[in-house]
């Protein structure tokens, strides 16, 4: 019995430790079967194997932040429809357009060489309608209108 407690208090004490990091953005799945340390919006990597500066590591290194750099275009991570009407035969769908417009850029190595990999870091939102024009059963693209992009930096 008393090797049963210790067992369960030790997954308990885990546990926390991985809600812990996961809350703050320390852990962040990647497309690999190992999470590695970053903020919490992976966007893409640029892999650079003719630079071996300070790259001498035959496994993977941790991140080195380099800073921020501005995304243009915007890099969209959600669109969701939030309202459909119609009015007659046109049918109007509304969007929030959601993006990141600057990144977290850091480097590491791996086995030798050097990976550059971009975060989320400054979130915008910007609304989208498409129209539809319906007859019959039928329906048409009748064009989409954007809106201006704005701060929606939420957490």
């Amino acid at each position: 019995m008393r090797n049963y407690w210790k067992a369960t208090r030790v997954k308990v004490v885990l546990a926390a430790i991985l809600a812990l990091f996961s809350s703050f953005g320390l852990l962040v799945p990647t497309a690999g079967a190992n999470p590695v340390i970053g903020p919490a919006y992976y966007l893409y990597s640029k892999h650079q194997p003719n630079v071996h500066a300070n790259c001498i590591y035959s496994g993977i290194h941790l991140y080195k932040y380099l800073g921020s750099v501005g995304l243009d275009p915007h890099r969209r991570y959600k669109l969701v429809q939030y309202k459909a009407t119609e009015v007659g035969n046109i049918h109007y769908d509304y969007y929030n357009d959601d993006a990141f417009s600057s990144a977290a850029k850091y480097s590491s190595c791996v086995h030798g060489d050097i990976d550059y990999s971009y975060y989320g870091l400054h979130k915008v939102q910007r609304s989208v309608v498409q129209v539809w024009y319906c007859d019959n059963g039928a329906c048409t693209g009748g064009g989409v209108t954007y809106g201006s992009w704005h701060n929606k930096n939420w957490t």
